[in-house]
């Protein structure tokens, strides 16, 4: 054989691999790409569902959200308007208290206090019937109104606090 009729040959065998390279590559290119375009609908389809899911999983954290807000709001309600009406009386007995237009008393120990400002009780209404009683100053008795106000306000708020507490409780 010739070298010319070698290098055809050989050239020929060189281009049927080379077409049957191409052609193989050519048809797994086309069915990776319709493999890939599969995968990506796939991934589509799955990325759409969870995106619902979490859609839906925040309007119910949202609703309940909004609904214990209104329970607060409720509970903010309730208590501030308990809370302004014990300081309305309690600011309307103090005030009554320091002007002397009423009189605080408190049970004492006989002979425990100097002075006159004891009284017996004689009215016969009391539990303490026959007791002693000291009449407080209108100052000291307005102080302990108040102090007893402020204790009033802690009680309320603390309510309110426990209240907010039951209503997260329920919520989890």
């Amino acid at each position: 054989m010739s070298r010319a009729t070698l290098a055809a040959g050989a050239l020929s065998v060189l281009i049927a691999f080379g077409c049957g390279y191409w052609l193989a590559w050519s048809w797994r290119g086309s069915t990776a790409a319709a493999d890939i375009a599969a995968v990506q609908l796939q991934f589509e389809k799955e990325r759409g569902q969870i995106s619902q899911e979490v859609a839906v999983e925040l309007a119910k954290r949202e609703k309940q959200r909004q609904e214990l807000q209104l329970q607060f709001d409720g509970i903010d309600q309730q208590r501030y308007g308990e809370l302004r009406h014990a300081q309305e009386v309690n600011d309307r007995l103090s005030a009554q208290l320091a002007a002397a237009q009423q009189r605080m008393r408190v049970p004492v120990v006989a002979g425990s206090c100097a002075g006159g400002g004891m009284s017996t009780a004689g009215s016969g209404t009391g539990l303490d019937d026959g007791a002693q009683y000291a009449e407080l100053q209108p100052a000291a008795a307005a102080d302990l109104a108040r102090l007893a106000a402020d204790a009033d306000a802690c009680a309320i708020r603390l309510s309110s606090l426990q209240a907010w507490f039951r209503a997260l409780g329920n919520k989890n």
